[in-house]
């Protein structure tokens, strides 16, 4: 299975939709009680997409905005709105369903809505764990991160059927298996332990443990994004810059030209933003109402220390086959919210052949899935010379790094049922991570060292699940699908080109006079 799934969607073809999943493949069966965390929810298409949900004992709804409807909230849902400061947001997407023989985390990237599940490109992970038994570890980083998470939540918890439902009462799952870092931010201003547990800092501190090939020093980092903020170039281009490109490779220095022989961090390497052009969105599937989830102003998007740092959505040779783009997504806007470092492993025959086997050349450090956009109020900002970070907004994501992935399980553990079989599992439901303590590497299993990798589509897996990489002459591949191209095509802003290949970067307070696909 692939390390995430895309939610499934509208208006693409069997083979882009193949390998994906839509919200009742995964909030399913006998639910006992669900957690669920969302900004915006319309409760009328929710309660239709979710009929699980309708006969569970209790559900707890965790909201930042509420769509008017015809819908009334059910006898056993309750609703809960964490506070947040001005400029702030609960922006998490996430689900915890219980039931009676474990829990399944869900954390994705779509609004509780039909255009956001229908007419958008999102992506979704989720694993399922078991009760804790004797043998269990007594706690884990995944189990520590979450139960804080909730707890900042300023919800107390409550009572079903006479089983106390609370953040600490999620702390009887075993949570060591996790095969992926939880990445929050919560609002507030946090130092002390506290200031390495939120935003980027918890980024950078994760990644400060980790050791890489040398191939990654200098690489470049990819943030991929649906909202822009005031960025300050200071802020973007060192603190938050600094902490996507934290860690260590495993030679020192011969992943650059010139490089100290001694140092062994991977050091900066080039800010890739990709960020929608105006074409893009006009000629999308929605065309302009595709913007409306692409908020950005000229003020803020125009600045020139992001420009030049903008990539497209899709590149020129997709525009006749949607198929040709990855994950068959070109004329679906992003909601995703992607943060990755990479490089490009494709021999120059490769890249001119076009790849193969549904696999593309790119190979991350890391990938982050989460509902953070590029924002301070997101991430958050060192303050007091970065004693103390600040942060506004309640955000939620999984970072996917090779040292998380464990050995090939004979019998993947299933929350709903000991003996259903589930076709739509991510990979750490079959690779769990080891629960013995490891280095934290690319580690090597029996299967090979571990290389997360750019997956094109999953309708045409590769024909072998290993391949020859840095990492050796035998790499087990785990699977991306990021719905667009790595390395992705930088805007073409040179004044002196045609006005037609000039690209200009999409904002959403100006009037465009060309109409979009639909005429508006």
């Amino acid at each position: 299975p692939p390390a995430f799934r895309l939610w499934s969607t509208e208006g693409v073809t069997a083979d882009a939709n193949a390998g994906c999943v839509s919200i009742s493949d995964v909030v399913r069966g006998s639910v006992r009680w669900a957690i669920v965390m969302n900004f915006t929810v319309d409760l009328d298409w929710f309660l239709a997409a979710c009929p699980a949900l309708r006969t569970a004992r209790r559900v707890i709804l965790m909201y930042g905005n509420m769509h008017p409807g015809v819908a009334e909230i059910p006898k056993h849902w309750s609703t809960h709105k964490p506070p947040c400061p001005q400029y702030g947001t609960h922006h998490t997407k996430a689900f915890i369903l219980a039931y009676d023989a474990g829990v399944r985390v869900v954390i994705h990237t779509a609004n509780l809505t039909h255009h956001d599940f229908n007419k958008s490109c999102q992506a979704v992970w989720y694993q399922d764990f078991p009760l804790k038994r004797e043998s269990s570890p007594p706690g884990s980083a995944f189990e520590n991160d979450l139960v804080r998470y909730v707890s900042r939540l300023q919800w107390s918890g409550e009572s079903v059927d006479g089983e106390r439902v609370s953040p600490e009462a999620l702390r009887r799952y075993d949570f060591s298996g996790a095969g992926v870092k939880l990445i929050a931010s919560v609002p507030g201003r946090h130092a002390g332990e506290e200031l390495r547990r939120w935003g980027h800092m918890a980024v950078r501190t994760a990644l400060e443990r980790e050791t890489h090939d040398d191939a990654f020093k200098g690489s470049s980092v990819l943030c991929q994004y649906t909202s822009t903020g005031s960025l300050p170039k200071k802020w973007l281009d060192e603190e938050f810059r600094d902490s996507l490109c934290a860690g260590a490779c495993a030679g020192g220095g011969g992943g650059s030209v010139g490089g100290n022989a001694n140092d062994r961090s991977l050091g900066p390497g080039e800010m890739q933003l990709l960020w929608p052009t105006v074409e893009e969105i006009r000629t999308c599937d929605v065309g302009y109402a595709a913007g409306g989830s692409i908020p950005g102003n000229g003020k803020n998007v125009r600045r020139p220390h992001l420009t030049e740092k903008f990539h497209k959505w899709a590149k020129p040779n997709d525009d006749d086959d949607d198929d040709a783009h990855p994950m068959g997504r070109r004329k679906h806007m992003p909601h995703i919210k992607t943060f990755s470092r990479y490089y490009d492993a494709l021999t120059p025959y490769q890249k001119k052949r076009g790849g193969g086997g549904g696999v593309a050349g790119a190979k991350f450090a890391y990938v982050i899935v989460c509902s953070h956009n590029l924002s301070g109020a997101a991430w958050g900002k060192l303050e007091h010379g970065g004693s103390q970070i600040h942060v506004y907004s309640y955000e939620l994501g999984v970072m996917f790094l090779p040292s998380l992935i464990g050995a090939r399980t004979a019998k993947p553990f299933s929350a709903l049922s000991a003996t259903e079989a589930d076709p739509f599992r991510c990979l750490a439901a079959v690779r769990p991570r080891a629960t013995t303590t490891a280095t934290a590497t690319a580690t090597a299993t029996s299967e090979g060292a571990v290389v997360l990798t750019h997956a094109l589509t999953l309708a045409r897996p590769p024909g072998a699940a290993t391949a020859t990489t840095a990492s050796g002459p035998s790499a087990t591949l785990a699977l991306c699908p990021l719905p667009y191209n790595v390395p992705p095509l930088r805007y073409n802003l040179d004044d002196n080109a045609p006005l037609l290949e000039r690209d200009e970067p999409w904002v959403w307070d100006q009037r465009y006079d060309v109409a979009d696909e639909w005429g508006r």
